[in-house]
């Protein structure tokens, strides 16, 4: 943030801010609270002797294709931030109440880059996901909800951002060995999340970290292009696993190399198994059930009717600014699994209600609220 506009946002003299900070100067309680809400950062940080260092190290983050590692708007820096707030914040509470911090997430067996079916196998196996119970989440929310709550239930923290547009960010993750985090674009679509979150896993899966995007090359050429690249496939494996996908009657028939795939079979396929009709034709094509020449034939139209759903999805918020309820977003930012350890642990008295607001980021009197949207108790 440039200094004229940090002078702008707190209604100071550019001569008062540049005073406090040659140290010349000091703001007052009400002025730092107001460059902690307009800085985002944390009160606390104020009063350090210096900046922390590492602090915006990012981990992971999955992008658009055709964007660049340019610097980081103010919004990206502080979800992650809070991504890593969150973290912490969940380690602490979960051993106040003396509870073991859930890690089945973890793959049973080493996993290396080299096989992304072993290792979306594992990753579902790890996650205690079954076809059976797959074939439940018959609708695009329920799938998204059923992985995250797989997830969460193994011990991953699961948050989505807001005020960030998707070709800036589409997911990151923070590997840890307690609670890791996966966060996914609450502005992306719903399918596009899932394939996130799961791309997403396959990072901590491996315990590595890159810069991720999502563009599909048939040639990655660097480590991280191929690692980004393995993900996508890893991810795809976990959700469409081979077995299931080539015994469904209309692509056991289909000859290898097809190039008549309609949009129709595509869409039926996609809902079943939660995902896009883009993942289900490039899951296709891994499997030789098509040729590279069509899928990217096809690609071109689905990112053209992405950017035309978009465009869409923008006008009717100007229309119809109205949407889902405060709660349930704040809830679904923070991710359900955070809201329900804060609640949790609340109903216990391992924390008091004033921790607990503000673990939660509400006020005293809503705390119910939050844990019935989180338990799905809401109206």
């Amino acid at each position: 943030m440039s200094l004229e506009e940090a002078a702008s946002k707190l209604a100071q003299p550019i001569a008062k801010i540049e005073a406090w900070e040659q140290g010349v100067a000091a703001p007052t309680m009400a002025q730092l609270r107001k460059m902690s809400e307009v800085y985002k950062r944390p009160l606390a940080v104020f009063f350090l002797d210096a900046p922390p260092r590492g602090f915006d190290a990012l981990h992971d983050f999955r992008r658009l294709p055709a964007t660049t590692s340019e610097d980081w708007t103010a919004p990206l820096h502080f979800e992650y931030r809070r991504a890593q707030d969150q973290r912490e914040s969940a380690v602490e509470i979960s051993r106040r109440m003396g509870e073991q911090i859930p890690n089945s997430w973890k793959p049973a067996s080493s996993v290396q880059a080299d096989d992304a079916e072993r290792l979306g196998s594992i990753m579902r196996s790890a996650l205690g996901v079954t076809l059976k119970e797959q074939g439940t989440w018959n609708e695009k929310y329920r799938a998204l909800g059923g992985w995250i709550r797989a997830l969460e239930d193994n011990g991953v923290l699961v948050i989505q951002t807001e005020k960030i547009s998707v070709e800036e960010m589409r997911g990151f993750s923070i590997y840890a060995e307690e609670f890791p985090v996966v966060a996914v674009n609450g502005g992306d679509f719903v399918r596009g999340k899932t394939f996130s979150l799961l791309h997403e896993y396959a990072h901590l899966a491996l315990r590595q970290s890159g810069l991720c995007d999502q563009e599909n090359a048939s040639r990655p050429r660097t480590p991280e292009d191929r690692l980004e690249a393995f993900c996508n496939q890893a991810a795809a494996a976990a959700l469409m696993p081979a077995e299931a996908l080539l015994s469904e009657v209309v692509v056991g028939a289909a000859p290898d190399g097809d190039e008549n795939w309609e949009s129709s079979v595509l869409d039926s396929l996609a809902r079943k198994y939660g995902v896009s009709e883009e993942a289900v034709l490039r899951r296709l094509l891994t499997l030789n059930k098509t040729t590279l020449a069509y899928y990217q034939r096809r690609r071109r139209e689905f990112l053209a009717i992405y950017e035309r759903e978009r465009n869409q999805q923008k006008e009717q918020q100007k229309e119809s600014p109205g949407g889902p309820g405060y709660y349930r977003v704040k809830a679904r930012n923070l991710g359900k699994g955070f809201v329900r350890l804060v609640s949790h642990a609340y109903a216990h008295d391992a924390i008091d209600t004033l921790e607990a607001a503000s673990y939660l980021g509400v006020k005293v009197q809503h705390l119910k609220r939050m844990a019935d949207e989180a338990f799905g108790r809401a109206a």
